[in-house]
């Protein structure tokens, strides 16, 4: 092993040697020589193919290097654009909520301005969890007037009465609840029923009359009895008619006018007589 290295070693000393010498006899004939020599000739084959690998190998690692940096700078340059992204991305999405937010707002203050009721405005802060009840949670309570029974609505709808209230917040129970009943009317026919919820987010209307008229796409509100809900709030528009039976009454099935599942802001109905305002 050792006379193997030995002989690499010498073998390079050798090479660098003539490759030194080769050099300097090539600089000796640029500064005196007019004309090439044959020994020069000799020289320039022996050294051109040193030469021309040393100048491949520098051009080759230059241009990986100058590559290697340009990507560097380009990564960076993706990353900052994708920050750059994420962020106009986020202050698209604040400023479309904030957009359907107005919309909204601007609705429940159009159906105040035009209403006969004292309003108060209330934010949804929660919903029921256990999936038994339909309620939600709003946050006003006593400390601004809002009781038990009073109605809750929105531009589009009736939504529910109060059931509780704290100093601070209060719970609705929904029109769809199936412990929710409300006197509601036919508005074309005129004929009386009970509106009561079910399991799956809809409404159906009981102890219609037998000979009713009434219809698909027939709007049903609140008849004003009962002593909770006043007359004449929307309840929502008779879906399905079922066939008649045998018996006295017939059953329909109504779509609550109300998105109720998606209400963001509502408002609580504290008296039919005073002056429209929001609180």
């Amino acid at each position: 092993m050792l006379k193997k290295d030995s002989k690499k070693r010498h073998g390079i000393i050798v090479v660098a040697t003539l490759i030194l010498i080769s050099f300097l006899f090539l600089t000796a004939n640029i500064k005196f020589w007019k004309t090439p020599a044959f020994v020069e000739s000799i020289i320039i084959a022996v050294v051109s193919p040193f030469q021309e690998l040393v100048s491949k190998t520098i051009n080759g690692t230059v241009r990986i290097w100058n590559n290697y940096i340009f990507l560097i700078d380009t990564q960076e340059e993706n990353n900052q654009l994708k920050k750059e992204i994420g962020k106009l991305k986020f202050q698209n999405s604040a400023l479309l909520e904030k957009f359907d937010n107005f919309k909204r707002l601007d609705k429940l203050i159009d159906f105040v301005n035009t209403s006969e009721l004292n309003l108060i405005y209330a934010d949804v802060v929660g919903f029921d969890s256990t999936g038994w009840a339909k309620m939600i949670m709003i946050n006003k309570g006593l400390n601004n007037s809002v009781m038990k029974d009073m109605s809750v609505v929105t531009y589009n709808g009736l939504i529910g009465r109060i059931v509780q209230s704290t100093s601070k917040y209060s719970k609705v129970l929904l029109i769809t609840d199936p412990r929710s009943s409300i006197d509601a009317v036919i508005q074309r026919t005129r004929d009386r029923g009970v509106v009561v919820g079910n399991n799956k987010g809809m409404l159906e209307m009981k102890y219609l009359s037998v000979d009713s008229d009434v219809k698909e796409g027939d709007i049903v509100i609140s008849s004003g009895l009962g002593g909770i809900y006043q007359k004449g709030f929307l309840i929502g528009t008779v879906s399905k008619v079922y066939e008649k039976k045998t018996g006295l009454f017939r059953q329909v099935a109504i779509t609550p006018s109300a998105d109720i599942s998606r209400t963001e802001e509502l408002l609580v109905v504290v008296s039919p007589f005073d002056k429209p305002e929001i609180k």
